[in-house]
This record gives structure tokens, sequence and C-alpha cells, in this order.
């Protein structure tokens, strides 16, 4: 009948195929989020540089409106790099678990950062960088502090949890309230 499955067990000490394929998946799956992050930041920034040249945009002519922003070469052009950076999406999601895609992608605010300044010439401030360094700095905590064990009963401790968030949003709310650290314009980077 069908093939004896348990001589290839995980952790039989023989190199299990199922184990390196499922390995080569989730790498797969790390590789299309990080393409997936840089994507979807350089199809915003494009997207953006699209809108600035088309004309006003006005809720009382949407049909107009879209049609200006398509007519825009880099606005459509965005587009299309947002298009394939959701097929990234839905690929890496298709071969890695989502809360690794999720925290991958969410480190793509460095890759935005990066982008805009360097190569769409954007300025960005001593408080945004403090704000891309926090993010990377969480999203690595969040990678050293995971658990062996794996589901919904995770080994996390609340007491943690909540000291690690407590300090987090104290130290963003110090940032955003101080005023010796930049300009205190609350418009963005862009």
């Amino acid at each position: 009948m069908g093939a004896d499955r348990s001589k290839y067990a995980v952790g039989d000490g023989r190199g299990s195929p199922d184990l390196s394929f499922t390995q080569l998946t989730l790498q797969l799956g790390i590789l299309l989020s990080l393409f997936c992050a840089l994507a979807t930041n350089v199809g915003f920034l494009l997207k953006h540089r699209g809108a600035c040249a088309a004309p006003d945009v006005s809720l009382r002519h949407p049909i107009a409106s879209a049609v200006g922003l398509f007519r825009s070469k880099w606005f459509t052009i965005g587009m299309l790099v947002a298009l394939v950076a959701w097929t990234f999406h839905v690929l890496a999601l298709a071969l890695a678990p989502l809360s690794l895609v999720q925290a991958i992608i969410a480190g793509g605010l460095v890759f935005l950062t990066v982008l805009a300044e360097r190569w769409f010439g954007f300025t960005v401030g001593t408080r945004q960088w403090a704000g891309v360094g926090l993010t990377a700095l969480g999203l690595v905590l969040l990678a050293v502090t995971l658990p062996h064990s794996g589901g919904a009963h995770a080994s996390y401790s609340l007491a943690a949890m909540i000291a690690f968030e407590s300090a987090l949003l104290a130290l963003g709310t110090f940032l955003v309230l101080s005023r010796k650290l930049g300009s205190h314009e609350h418009h963005g980077v862009m």
C-alpha cells in the first residue's frame, strides 16, 4: 500500500527529506517576504511621486481623479510594483507562518526610510530615524524572545509583555512630545 512514513520522522538523525523540504519552504517564504517589503515601499514611493505630479483629486469627480492619477507615469508604475508586491505577499503567506511574514514586512519601514531619503529626495529628521530605530529594535527583540514552543499556548510571560509594551509606549510618547529633537511639526516624512 502506502510508504511507511514513520521511517522519515523528524529528528531521526538520518536527514529527513520532509524536514529539509520544510526548511527550504520556510526560507523561500522569508525571502518572498523581504521582496514584498521592498516592493511595497518602492511602489508606495513611486505612487507618491506620481500623485504629486497628477492633477488634484476631487471627491466630486472620482472617475476623472482616477484617470488623472493613472495618466501619471510614476503612479501607474507604482501601482504595477504594488501588484507585484501583493503577489509576493500571497506567495510568502503560502510558504511561511503569518506571524513571521508580517514581522518581516513590518521591517520594511526601514526600507521605506532609507529609500525615501537616499533615492527619492525626502528629508528624514532625527525623530523619524529614532522611530525607525525603535521599530527595528522592537522587531529584533520580538525575534530574540520568541519561545521555542509555538501555537496558541506559547509560554510568554504576561508581566514581561506588559513591561516591554509599557517601556516602548513611554519612549515613543517621550519622542513625540520632545521639542528638543528637531521640528515639532507632525505632517510626516512625506
